[in-house]
């Protein structure tokens, strides 16, 4: 399950369509400036590069900058840290 690792009110993005908005109805609180962190087996239902790339283009849509990192857990679990910014 997606965990909020910082707390943070930022804006809240408007409602985009597509598939990606299909699969990840939650998605727009990934971008809301805090820090997120989306768990590669639970979360992320669809190859890291493409998941990537579609929350991407989620946050350029809404004019926003974000940023990643892959991590490993100390229970060995990957993980894909994430946070979106205004540009």
């Amino acid at each position: 399950m997606a965990k909020r690792l910082e707390a943070d009110a930022g804006p809240t993005p408007k409602f985009r369509y597509g598939s990606f908005v299909e699969r990840y109805p939650d998605y727009t609180s990934w971008l809301d400036g805090s820090v997120w962190e989306l768990d590669l087996v639970e979360d992320i239902r669809e190859p890291l590069h493409n998941f990537r790339a579609s929350l991407y283009y989620q946050a350029r849509e809404l004019g926003l900058s974000l940023h990643t990192k892959t991590i490993t857990n100390v229970d060995g679990r990957r993980a894909l840290v994430i946070q979106a910014t205004a540009k």
